[in-house]
């Protein structure tokens, strides 16, 4: 029988009930996968079957016996486990004597999914008062002796379990309890390594909070102070092993915990801030009815956290015994104690009215006694709504010599607070000033050091910040800032002008040029070995870098363009800013240890000025566009000597990088002048510094447009490209690497056919490539096809097919959980540029060997739009896919799926109509049981 015919049969046999049935020649047969059983004993929810599976040997110390197939792997066998003792926790309620029999007899595995149903059988023979359970606790107290770790789903079932006890079983409920929620033995934590003060628990904090509230609620409500002492008893565990870490226990407490009510100053998600909580709250739900002896729990635990508690619990309820109270408030050592502070003060604020004359008097005696004025104040403020008339005038003497204070309860207090540089001025501030305000307020502002004071780094982001919100206006009279003293101020004008420009704002270009070029000229100064962030730019080199950037902006295509016509300006500055000694060769080397050239580029000053440089000469270019190109006919003689000086005199990467990143601009700007200068540009015979390195990659990485011209001019490039594929050398953030758009590369020369598959590149490449990298550059092979001219696509699309071709045979047999070359197919399954027919046969080629699905969505909905033309292909798909081993995410998509079973279980071709109802039965052979509903609706139908 198939799998639903199976499922059937066992529909009848637990309808008819247990009383005539054979286990083990009537259902054993039957169960010939995992999700028949799990079926099957899903439908058992009377205990009358307990007798019929035992018979069967279905409870037996090993569960082989339970089903008609040979248990081939260990996950197997943990699932029949989990299957038998899942049915024992649901019978367990309506049968506890024998599920309480059978699961003394079973070996429960260490697995936490099996151990997470025999727990929860015992919290529903627990909840059932069902007796001698003693023993099973005391088992698993011992095997929890012995882990580590206990998961969220775990934990949460011993909470439970803990509860369900807590009636009839009271000290099994808080022998477990202690195992799960103590600190772990030093030597359970011998070979981890642990912070300072980490004591070690089998709970995540979050798991342990969640346990310790299901715990803690149901013992103290249970067992009244018992229930509080064991929660004492918890904390003072954890007090004890940290006072092995810290000889000052208390003290570190009082930093975790300031108060004992919840304030905004204790530390959150805190294992011993929640224990506190835990004992505190205990301790107040007995104080109406056992307050006293409430109390007297606590004061058996000598340490301080303790006596806060005390305190607190006095402060909140004044009736639980005053003279204990005032006895405490009359000992100086209590007063003095920093410790006792907090709470002490609110005792007092609370209390000190009802206290007798005579412990009024003692504690304004003390405060008398003290020598320093400040801690009189501070002992009288909690007090001072209780001051007799004679002491009034003493304390208002002292109000106004200290003040108001704030937060006297705390020793300290912590704040939240903005660290980040600020400014002296306002964006609105400034906006209401003239240029010439502004320029007077700014050089008279003098930096001070200090917390909390403004800076000049917080002052150029002001200034930026201010600039775009009235551009117009700022730089038409950008000159009158040529009278600023600090580089800083200018840096962030022009840094605001900058971003004005990005964001499309037109401005006065003349004034603003003006003020670029007076702070070009302006002494640059040396770059000194340390400046911080807080102090004024040492050099105009910061400056200078965001001229550059305003350039680069005012020259790239936008409404906010610098008119044409102070072109000759605006490259007076940029040959100035090219020879800018930023980056030094040491500047790059450090830079270099977390960063690429390329990105060193933009963050230095000849780097953005270079940029600049090349936006420029395109700028130029489409004003007065000339064919044929060259520098001489845009009248760009003069970048083209800047570009050769940079290329004779600059062994910087980083700049070099920036020829590859801007290659397919000047072979557009100028074709000629490119070839011959690009082996200057890549050098292949001196790369010691990295210089071919640097540009290679950039332009690997950046090219806007590849010329088919490239792969001639640039072969030996492409050559020595290979034997670096594998080595890493680019940041990873990157959303690429230079050898993925090496392939890349490879891969459109060929789709415009101007290397072909046997050309050496091509196998070279490939044979290099690990596996990840050929999937990658596969996957992108088809992007943006359907794009190419129609005129071209047809045969760049052929192309593409023999490529698949060439690499399927060559790497079809290789195997790969993850990332096979041939999972890339996903993408080109996807483009209806490929005959569908082909894309089928590929499809169902690369599933039948195994390989994994990506796309699995996208993949099945496009089978369910094909399937209306090519039924019986789409089908042979889905049954690849299906029963490809590497396919987990395929069921998520049942809608698709079912639909195009659907098709097939209607076809009027019998063979596809039966090939379709046993694709039907395998699927529910996997566990996808709601799949029999499209055999049950057929069978309907055709009745």
């Amino acid at each position: 029988m198939r799998f639903f015919e199976r499922i059937q049969k066992l529909d009848e046999i637990v309808k008819n009930g247990p009383a005539h049935c054979d286990y083990v020649h009537e259902i054993r047969p039957l169960l010939l996968e995992l999700p028949s059983v799990v079926y099957l004993y899903g439908l058992i929810d009377t205990p009358n079957w307990l007798p019929i599976l035992e018979a069967g040997k279905c409870f037996s110390e090993e569960p082989d016996d339970m089903v008609g197939f040979a248990l081939s792997m260990p996950k197997e066998r943990l699932a029949l486990e989990r299957i038998r003792i899942s049915l024992l926790s649901r019978l367990a309620e309506t049968a506890p004597p024998d599920v309480l029999r059978i699961i003394k007899e079973i070996h429960i595995p260490e697995e936490s999914a099996v151990r997470e149903y025999y727990i929860r059988t015992l919290v529903m023979l627990a909840k059932a008062r069902t007796a001698d359970l003693g023993a099973l606790i005391s088992e698993e107290e011992t095997w929890l002796a012995g882990v580590r770790r206990i998961d969220v789903l775990l934990a949460q079932q011993y909470g439970e379990l803990v509860c369900a006890l807590a009636d009839e079983h009271a000290v099994d409920a808080q022998d477990l309890a202690n195992v799960l929620l103590r600190p772990l033995a030093p030597s359970e934590i011998a070979d981890a390594a642990w912070q300072e003060h980490d004591i070690g628990f089998r709970l995540e904090p979050w798991d342990y909070k969640q346990l310790l509230a299901m715990i803690t609620d149901k013992p103290v409500e249970t067992q009244t102070l018992d229930g509080l002492r064991w929660t004492c008893n918890l904390l003072y565990a954890v007090l004890d092993r940290l006072s092995g870490k810290a000889s000052e226990i208390d003290t570190l407490v009082l930093l975790w915990r300031p108060s004992i009510e919840d304030t905004e100053q204790n530390s959150p998600n805190d294992i011993l801030n929640w224990l506190i909580e835990a004992v505190r709250d205990a301790a107040e739900t007995l104080a109406s009815s056992l307050g006293d002896q409430a109390l007297a729990v606590l004061e058996e635990y000598k340490l301080l956290t303790f006596k806060r508690i005390v305190l607190h619990l006095r402060g909140l309820h004044s009736e639980l015994d005053p003279e204990g109270t005032e006895t405490l408030v009359r000992n100086p050592d209590i007063l003095k104690d920093s410790i006792l502070r907090h709470e002490l003060f609110h005792l007092l604020k609370r209390s000190f009215g009802s206290f007798s004359g005579d412990t009024q008097n003692a504690y304004f005696g003390f405060v008398d006694a003290l020598r320093d004025e400040q801690d009189k104040y501070l002992f009288l403020w909690p007090v001072r709504a209780y001051l007799p008339d004679n002491r009034i005038a003493d304390y208002q003497q002292l109000e106004e010599q200290f003040g108001a204070l704030e937060h006297p309860d705390f020793s300290t207090y912590h704040e939240t607070v903005w660290v980040g540089p600020t400014s002296p001025y306002s964006t609105d501030e400034m906006l209401q000033m003239s240029p010439e305000e502004l320029v007077a307020a700014l050089n008279k502002w003098e930096y001070e050091r200090g917390w909390h004071q403004p800076e000049p780094e917080g002052l150029a982001r002001e200034l930026a910040n201010m600039v775009p919100k009235d551009p117009a206006r700022i730089s038409e009279e950008a000159m009158a800032f040529e009278k600023l003293e600090e580089p800083t101020c200018v840096r962030g004008i022009v840094h605001g002008l900058a971003d004005a420009v990005k964001e499309g704002q037109s401005i006065s270009w003349e004034p603003v040029l003006h003020l670029c070029e007076w702070a070009v000229e302006q002494e640059r100064g040396e770059e000194p070995e340390e400046s911080g962030l807080e102090d004024f730019d040492p050099t105009w080199g910061l400056a200078r870098k965001q001229i550059a950037w305003l350039l680069r902006r005012g020259t790239e295509r936008s409404s906010a363009q610098i008119p044409f016509e102070l072109k000759d300006p605006v490259w007076s500055i940029l040959e100035k800013l090219i020879q800018d000694p930023n980056p030094t060769a040491a500047e790059e080397a450090d830079r270099a240890r977390y960063s690429d050239p390329s990105t060193i580029a933009i963050n230095v000053v000849r780097g953005v000025a270079l940029g600049a440089v090349f936006s420029y000469a395109l700028w130029v270019a489409r004003h007065d566009p000339h064919d044929p190109r060259s520098w001489d006919s845009f009248g760009l003689d003069n970048v083209r000597s800047a570009l050769e000086d940079r290329l004779s005199e600059d062994s910087s990467p980083a700049v070099r990088s920036l020829f590859g990143k801007w290659l397919s601009y000047l072979f557009w700007l100028d074709q000629g002048w490119t070839e011959s200068n690009v082996e200057r540009i890549f050098p292949l015979d001196k790369d010691i510094s990295g210089l071919w390195t640097a540009s290679w990659d950039a332009h690997l990485m950046f090219c806007s447009t590849l010329y088919v011209e490239f792969l001639d001019l640039l072969r030996s490039s492409y050559e020595r490209a290979l034997d670096m594929v594998g080595i890493e050398r680019l940041e990873k953030t990157r959303p690429a690497s230079p050898d993925e758009r090496l392939g890349g590369h490879l891969v459109l020369f060929y789709r415009e056919d101007v290397l072909a598959l046997e050309d050496s590149l091509f196998p070279d490449f490939f044979e290099r490539a690990e596996m990840k990298l050929r999937h990658n550059v596969m996957a992108d092979a088809v992007r943006q096809v359907q794009n190419i001219p129609e005129e071209k696509r047809e045969k760049v699309v052929e192309r593409l097919q023999d490529l698949w071709k060439w690499r399927c045979a060559t790497s079809i047999d290789e195997d790969a959980e993850k990332y096979h070359e041939l999972s890339s197919f996903s993408w080109w399954f996807l483009k209806d540029d490929f005959p569908p027919k082909w894309r089928l046969e590929q499809l169902e080629k690369t599933q039948n060997h195994n390989i994994k699905l990506e796309m699995d969505g996208p993949v099945l909905e496009k089978l369910v739009d094909l399937s209306e033309v090519h039924l019986r292909e789409v089908f042979a798909c889905l049954e690849a896919i299906v029963k490809n081993r590497r396919n987990k995410h395929w069921g998520i998509y049942d809608d698709h799926v079912k639909e195009i079973l659907r098709k097939g279980i209607d076809s009027r071709e019998p063979d596809l109509r039966g090939q379709t109802e046993n694709l039907v039965h395998y699927i529910g052979s996997l566990g996808f049981l709601s799949f029999r509903d499209l055999l049950t609706s057929h069978h309907r139908e055709e009745s």
